[in-house]
């Protein structure tokens, strides 16, 4: 068997304001939403050949709020153009 892609489906609390974030000031493209754009349970989002999905939370879940464990790096192909475009718009959290 060969992996081709991997895509993360990440829990948001809003995903309207999710949705803003990733299309408004990264630049992904809203390809998908279900049921219906005005309230969404589930988006995915593209750009270029990042794929990435959200939902809201999982009605069975035991978690509370929307928790990440880890992180996610993208991997631009200009890291100083996508410096220059984000650094006033988003907080940059030191590593």
């Amino acid at each position: 068997m060969k992996l081709k892609n991997l895509i993360p489906m990440l829990e948001a609390e809003n995903l309207i304001q999710t949705i803003d974030f990733y299309t408004r000031l990264l630049g992904f493209q809203c390809v998908a939403v279900h049921p219906e754009p005005g309230n969404p349970v589930w988006v995915h989002l593209k750009k270029d050949e990042t794929n990435i999905f959200f939902t809201i939370r999982n009605e069975h879940s035991g978690v509370e709020n929307p928790t990440m464990t880890g992180s996610l790096y993208f991997y631009p192909d200009d890291i100083d153009k996508a410096w220059t475009q984000l650094k006033d718009k988003v907080t940059i959290a030191p590593h």
